[in-house]
């Protein structure tokens, strides 16, 4: 484990691609601290920044084959929680609005859109 854990990231994301999961796991202790502090600060709630977090090594783990090696892994990481992020805010539910604001509006004259325009 110890020769695993001296290893540059490229080296453990190539392995890891392979299907080494010591390598990968290696990976997700090196830069998973990191990736859930940035979820934190970009996520609405604590669990919203677990689902980020959780979901980036996911993805890492089944596109590390498309990992190319142009950007660190560090880098080709944040990118993926960058998604992640921009994913989470795109699934959260609608709030509901008050019903009161769904009434129409009484007017005297039976006509809401003139009394809207007053």
């Amino acid at each position: 484990m110890t020769e695993t854990v001296d290893r540059s990231d490229a080296s453990l994301a190539r392995d890891a691609a392979l299907g080494d999961g010591l390598a990968f796991e290696v990976l997700l202790h090196r830069h998973g601290p990191a990736l859930h502090r940035y979820a934190v600060r970009m996520c609405a709630t604590p669990a919203d920044a677990e689902d980020v977090a959780q979901e980036t090594f996911v993805a890492a783990w089944c596109g590390l084959g498309r990992w190319d090696g142009r950007a660190s892994v560090k880098t080709w990481l944040f990118a993926i929680a960058a998604r992640k992020v921009a994913d989470s805010g795109r699934r959260r539910r609608a709030v509901p609005i008050d019903d009161r604001l769904l009434e129409p509006i009484a007017s005297e004259d039976g006509r809401p859109d003139e009394h809207a325009r007053e």
